[in-house]
This record gives structure tokens, sequence and C-alpha cells, in this order.
């Protein structure tokens, strides 16, 4: 091992003791904007053998019926329905500001209930109360909140099958007024869910919505996705074509990806079946261009959820997309004459199209612009038919765990 010679040691000891001064006096300037620290909430309750503890709904409040019936899904959508489906979502978001985060819980035929938090894992259903209108009968799928106007109030957007999606605009009383179509965001498509966010960067939330099968007859591979721009007063135009996003999709995720950390939102699309996957590049000028095969090694061949995170703790952002990928080999077996089925070979011309293998696919960023698939190293290359994931550190030893 070299150590630094004196002269060098007494350079360094000068650069450390101005590093320290300077951090000193840094933290007097955040104690002078008035930033203060506070321990973190005691336990909810007692520790016991399992890191979690079920609370049932006698407990909690929530109650939402969440049924599946209607006769459509065995008769005329049969195959959209089998196939192309997906399923209902949960939003959680402090939707009246009080410091609590409220829940609302999507169901597929029925009313959508929306749950205020009263502490101690207390909830309270406001659903007619805060003017969520019964739009039972249509199928609901994926549930965001988000801010679309700047008012610093949480608004609501909810996708729906073959039916006009619904924007629920926070009315800072405890109210909202649906305003889907006041606002350019009444898409009657198969919407599976909304990823919001400021891709251009002038403050404002814009929103991409990855859709699925609506008729599989007259179109097996999916509908088109849709790009809103936020037009900077809580309305939206649709710059679908002019931001270079095309082609039929099977969406089940899609998730704002900064994956060359440049500063600017990226986009990845996980679609199913033979459809590809979709990194597209965000090229600042509101624009994006595909980039897949030239960024990942492969992709999933089915892929369903996806979820970000740090996964390695070396400070750049990593992403999972999750498959069908069975859990045992007699069950991998048996899947394995459908897969090839489904599974279109690459177009090896097009370097921006990455190779589909039925596993999940774990890119580590290198921060090279280019990712490491690490699914199999990890012991994450199969987890059955994982339709969503989510990373979180739940017992906060400072590592990122995976649901």
């Amino acid at each position: 091992m070299m150590f630094p010679r004196p002269r060098r040691l007494l350079r360094f000891a000068a650069a450390c003791g101005l590093a320290a001064a300077l951090l000193a006096n840094s933290l007097v300037a955040v104690d002078q904007v008035g930033l203060a620290s506070a321990p973190l909430a005691p336990l909810s309750a007692p520790r016991g053998a399992t890191l979690f503890t079920n609370l049932p709904a006698a407990v909690t409040g929530i109650v939402a019926p969440n049924d599946y019936a209607d006769p459509r899904m065995w008769n005329e959508r049969f195959h959209e329905s089998g196939v192309g489906e997906i399923g209902t979502g949960v939003a959680v978001g402090d939707y009246d500001n009080d410091g609590l985060p409220d829940i609302f819980v999507v169901s597929k035929v029925e009313t959508c209930r929306l749950f205020h938090n009263r502490g101690e894992w207390k909830f309270e259903d406001v659903t007619e109360r805060a003017h969520i209108a019964d739009f039972s009968g249509e199928w609901k799928q994926g549930a965001s909140f988000a801010d679309v106007n700047n008012d610093g109030w949480l608004d609501l957007y909810v996708c729906r099958m073959g039916a006009p999606n619904l924007l629920f605009v926070n009315q800072r009383d405890g109210t909202f007024k649906e305003e889907a179509a006041a606002r350019g965001l009444a898409i009657k498509d198969a919407s599976g869910m909304a990823a919001f966010a400021d891709y251009d960067r002038d403050g404002w939330l814009d929103v991409y919505i990855h859709t699925n099968l609506l008729d599989a007859t007259a179109h097996p591979n999916g509908q088109p996705d849709y790009l809103f721009h936020n037009n900077g007063d809580g309305t939206f135009s649709n710059v679908t074509a002019a931001a270079g996003i095309a082609g039929e999709t099977q969406g089940h995720s899609a998730m704002w990806w900064d994956y060359d950390q440049d500063g600017w939102p990226d986009l990845y699309v996980a679609n199913d079946f033979g459809v590809e996957d979709l990194l597209y590049h965000n090229n600042r000028k509101g624009t994006f261009t595909k980039v897949t095969g030239r960024v990942v090694p492969r992709t999933a061949g089915t892929s369903m959820g996806a979820d970000l995170g740090d996964v390695n703790n070396d400070g750049r952002i990593d992403f999972l997309v999750t498959d069908m990928a069975t859990t045992t080999p007699e069950k991998d077996q048996r899947g394995m004459a459908d897969t090839r089925a489904n599974t279109r070979d690459p177009e090896w011309s097009d370097p921006a199209i990455a190779p589909q293998v039925q596993r999940n696919a774990l890119y580590l960023n290198t921060g090279t612009g280019h990712m490491l698939e690490a699914a199999s190293l990890a012991g994450l290359a199969a987890t059955d038919w994982t339709w969503s994931v989510r990373f979180e550190d739940l017992d906060n030893d400072g590592r990122l765990d995976v649901h």
C-alpha cells in the first residue's frame, strides 16, 4: 500500500479541514433556512414473530367489493379479458393535505371507493361525500393521484377499458369534479395505467397512457399508447406522433426512468407477448428515440410489472421487469411450447430491438448508458406470473427489498 508523502499529507489534512469548515457552514445555513430534524414515528404495533401484521377490514374500515361480475368477460370480450385484460389498482395519496395518505381502491365493474385516512390505521369511506361519481359498469383499471393543475392538491385519474377515462379535479374542500373531457384526457381506448412525469421539465406534469387489447380480432397486437403534454394550465394536448411514440402495444406497465442520468426522464414500456418492450430516450426537445437494444442486452418475453431503484447501493438507478417465468422445472417445461409460439425472433437489422427471453429482467445501471442483465445472479429470474412488483426497504436496513 502506498502512502502520501508528508507534504501531500499536509495538503490532504488542510483539504479535510477546509471541507469540514464548509460542511459546518453549510449545516448552519441549512438550519437558518428553517429545516429541522425529527425522530421517526414509533412502531405501529409491538414487535412480533413476523415483519408485518395483517389488518382485517373490520379494523381498517376498508371494504371494496371487486367481483369481476360482468357477463361480457365470458362472452363478446372473452379474448380481451383472458389474454389482454389487466387487473385493477390502488392509488395512495394525501388528497386533503392533512399529512396522512388516503387510499383509492379501483373496482372492475362495481363502484370504486375513496377512503379518508383518520389515523391509527382507521379509514372512512368518503366516496359519495367526495363526489367520486358512481361510474360502475364499465371496466376500470389503473388509477393515479397527480397534481395536474399545480395548485398543490392531488387530483385523481382513472383509466377505463372501452369507455372514456376520468379525471377528478380536486376542489380543495374534500370534493372532486370530473373534468377529463374539458382538460383533454377523456381517452376512450384500452387504457391500462397513466404514468405522470414532467418529461420536458417545464414545471407541469405530463402523462403517458399505456394500452392493451381493445379488439383482438381487428388489432391482435394491441392498441397505440398516448403521450399528452400539459399545456401549462392543467389542460393537455396529444403529442404522441410528434414526440416519436408509435406502434401497437400490449402494455402492462410504463415507467419514467432516467436511465442515463442526464436529468431528463426517459420511458420504459413493458409489453406482453410478441410486442417488444420499448425504451424511449428523451431527446430533450419534446421528442423520444427508441433505444431498447442499444441499452439493454435482452428483455422479458411476456413483460408485466416494473419498478426502479438502486438495488446495489452504487448511486445509480436500476430497473426490474417481471415476466411469467415459473419457479419449478415442471411448470417451466409445460409452458415452453406456448412461449415459443408467442415469442418473436428479434429483427437483428434493427439495433433498437432487444431479444426476448421469458425470464424476469434486472437491469443493473453501469453509468455508461448500457445495462447489465442480472436477474439470474440476483435470484430474481423466475417468480411465476408476476403482475406487479415493488422495491422498498421493508426492514429499514438501508437496502432495497422487493415484493
